[in-house]
């Protein structure tokens, strides 16, 4: 049979442990990894994106990166801070790759960005058909100014 000390000892030093692994379990809270996504679809015609993440907590810093390749042999830091998203542009055509953590956590899952910009040829269409509109929309008002001046 335990002596009464024995038992509030024990009790003690269960609640002791109890709080002491507190902050430990905060900190794992922390490792888990932000959850990254896009705001539009994954492909980009005009070389710009919003990237959002969804962390734990607010006022929690996270660094997200973008690479070529979904390795990320070549990862370059986009940004570092405590906001939940960013926005990238001047993109060329190609295929790029994010992912984002806490500072010195885990990397999130990546999420892949595929940019194809308009044709040449389409831009050059559209600048014809608007150069056309200007054109008959000058001729409209000249005409209408000299047909109101003649009577």
């Amino acid at each position: 049979m335990k002596k009464p000390y024995q038992r509030i000892t024990t009790a003690l030093v269960f609640i002791g442990l109890c709080l002491a692994s507190f902050p430990i379990v905060q900190a794992r809270a922390l490792q888990q990894t932000p959850v990254l996504k896009l705001s539009s679809d994954n492909v980009s015609n005009s070389g710009h994106t919003r990237v959002e993440w969804k962390t734990n907590g607010e006022g929690v810093a996270v660094e997200l990166q973008q690479a070529d390749n979904d390795q990320f042999q070549d990862a370059r830091t986009v940004y570092r801070g405590h906001d939940h998203a960013t926005f990238i542009s001047g993109l060329d055509n190609g295929t790029y790759y994010y992912r984002v953590r806490y500072i010195d956590g885990v990397w999130s899952d990546t999420v892949k960005l595929e940019v194809n910009h308009h044709s040449l040829q389409l831009a050059f269409i559209l600048l014809a058909l608007g150069a056309i509109v200007f054109g008959l929309t000058v001729f409209i008002v000249v005409k209408g100014a000299l047909s109101a001046s003649v009577d």
